[in-house]
């Protein structure tokens, strides 16, 4: 069976739980929507996550600040299902803060298509062997997403947070600029403003990498712990180089963003509008926090009833 949909059509919980299960066990796998248990967190997911899809499709940003422990990786992978459903050849970025949680989204995502993912579609999941029909493809530094885009056949990309603070991790840079197939008139190498010259890199990766996505963007980006980007005005590297990596208007590198976090409003209100402001092109620089939540923003909690059974809500 593939259900495949016209492209960039809001979603249902009961459509997307036809192709997702957001069970584990397998006696409840068939199991669609309307048999879900309204108090689970399996209902909670799948509700989230064609909501977030729906977000995405009419504002393009959407904030994903469920608690701790609710389930933010599966319902990721589950509006990335829903967009290679509606746009098979939909390019997709996942940025992890460092190493081990980008190795982590790797683990889950094989899990999501082999466990969660019913449908075996040759759009997603292999009718051969149920392997993803999209490798994930991580990218240990950004110099190396520029290399492996460049390739053509990749549409799932996990590179790291941290690699807009190591582009000088190694001193030959006009090296590894010119392995990675970037021409530059500047000499980075001799260039003593490092947060002036990761801004001329940030940007040149940028225009790099849209020449060789088929359609000049990411259909998606996914921010794993957004709140590491809360400092736009720290004037670090990483915030440097992330401001001309992602772009903006008609040249950003992506045509929507999901954002991840626990926590909003890290160290303060004023938080969420920092990490929101490399994808709105000023929509909400001087919005509230609370217009912020309302408008773009998926969060809910865990609770003890008076019985202690956890309820989501």
């Amino acid at each position: 069976m593939q259900i495949l949909m016209s492209e960039f059509q809001n979603i249902s919980p009961k459509v997307l739980t036809q192709m997702v299960s957001f069970y584990r066990d397998e006696n409840s796998r068939h199991l669609e929507f309307d048999a879900y248990n309204p108090i689970s967190m399996q209902y909670k997911q799948a509700e989230g996550s064609a909501y977030l899809f729906n977000l995405l499709n009419e504002k393009k940003i959407a904030l994903l600040a469920d608690e701790v422990g609710m389930g933010k990786t599966i319902q990721s992978l589950a509006v990335c299902a829903g967009l290679w459903q509606q746009k098979p050849e939909a390019r997709i970025l996942i940025l992890a803060p460092r190493n081990e949680v980008a190795f982590n989204w790797e683990r889950e995502y094989e899990t999501f298509v082999k466990v969660h993912y019913k449908l075996k579609d040759d759009v997603v999941k292999s009718r051969v062997d149920g392997k993803p029909m999209n490798p994930a493809i991580f990218c240990p530094n950004l110099y190396d997403l520029v290399k492996e885009v460049k390739k053509g056949w990749g549409k799932l990309f996990i590179g790291k947070i941290s690699s807009f603070s190591g582009l000088y991790s190694k001193d030959d840079v006009d090296l590894r600029l010119k392995e990675a197939g970037i021409k530059s008139p500047n000499k980075f190498n001799k260039i003593e403003d490092k947060k002036k010259a990761v801004e001329l890199i940030g940007g040149l990766m940028r225009e790099e990498i849209i020449k060789h996505l088929p359609e000049g963007y990411f259909d998606l980006v996914i921010i794993d712990e957004a709140h590491y980007f809360r400092n736009v005005d720290g004037d670090s590297l990483r915030v440097n180089s992330a401001k001309t990596f992602f772009g903006e208007g008609e040249g950003r590198i992506n045509r929507r963003a999901l954002l991840l976090t626990a926590t909003p409003n890290h160290t303060s209100s004023s938080n969420i509008r920092s990490i929101v402001s490399y994808f709105d092109d000023g929509l909400y620089s001087e919005a509230k926090y609370n217009e912020i939540l309302n408008d773009i923003c998926l969060r809910r909690f865990r609770r003890l009833s008076e019985k202690g059974k956890v309820k989501y809500n």
